[in-house]
């Protein structure tokens, strides 16, 4: 696998389960050590930067995301212990989350239960991503980081980070099964059999009618 993100871009992974997508990201969180090749940023092997420090620069948000035992708030504070609280608002409502925390009886105050269990899928993932934006990262990695939200909600969420991204450009790496989430994207990587077989933007993939446009004809287009 040979694959260039400049600063900045929002790169998409697709492709048919088991690809590779999650592990491509987990490499660059160093969740995996690479066997083979180098993952370089900035030019230096990630492998010889300081893993504390490395983390530090890099958001992420996974499918099943881990919530802790305390407030919305104390959550969310996770990514940045020093957030004012407007800093926390603004990162709740680009995740849309702000109207349903505030409709909790303590607002951001509210004890979320062991693990968030007092939470339903969607509200935790709401709140994982707004941590992650709040963190205000150099990197923000989504790893199918609106899976467990319903359709309405996923198109919101989605409308949010795309705002987000016009706003506050941002080295953005993401994977997603579901391609309608993903056709703004800078770049959109298709992988298969281990490597990048297509690379471009949503429109210059549909015109190269391969892998992506083919996965686009079977769902993208039906769910849009």
């Amino acid at each position: 696998m040979n694959l260039l993100i400049g600063a900045k871009e929002s790169v998409a992974f697709v492709g048919k389960s088991g690809c590779g997508k999650s592990t491509a990201l987990q490499l660059v969180l160093r969740f995996y050590t690479a066997s083979s090749g180098q993952v370089l940023l900035d030019e230096n092997d990630i492998e010889e930067l300081n893993l504390r420090w490395l983390r530090r620069q890099i958001g992420y948000v996974g499918q099943l995301p881990t919530l802790f035992s305390g407030t919305v708030r104390s959550n969310i504070l996770l990514g940045n212990e020093g957030a004012t609280e407007d800093e926390v608002i603004a990162a709740a409502k680009a995740a849309n989350a702000h109207d349903f925390i505030m409709g909790f009886t303590n607002g951001y105050d509210t004890d979320i239960g062991t693990g968030g269990n007092l939470m339903s899928g969607g509200q935790k993932q709401r709140i994982a991503i707004a941590r992650a934006i709040v963190k205000n990262p150099k990197i923000l990695i989504l790893d199918e980081a609106t899976a467990a939200l319903d359709n309405e909600s996923e198109r919101i969420v989605q409308a949010a980070l795309d705002e987000l991204q016009r706003k506050q450009p941002r080295t953005t790496l993401v994977v997603a099964h579901r391609l309608v989430t993903v056709k703004n994207c800078t770049k959109i990587c298709v992988l298969d059999k281990g490597g990048v077989k297509e690379l471009g933007s949503h429109e210059e993939l549909i015109a190269q009618k391969g892998l992506y446009y083919d996965l686009w004809k079977k769902q993208g287009a039906s769910d849009e």
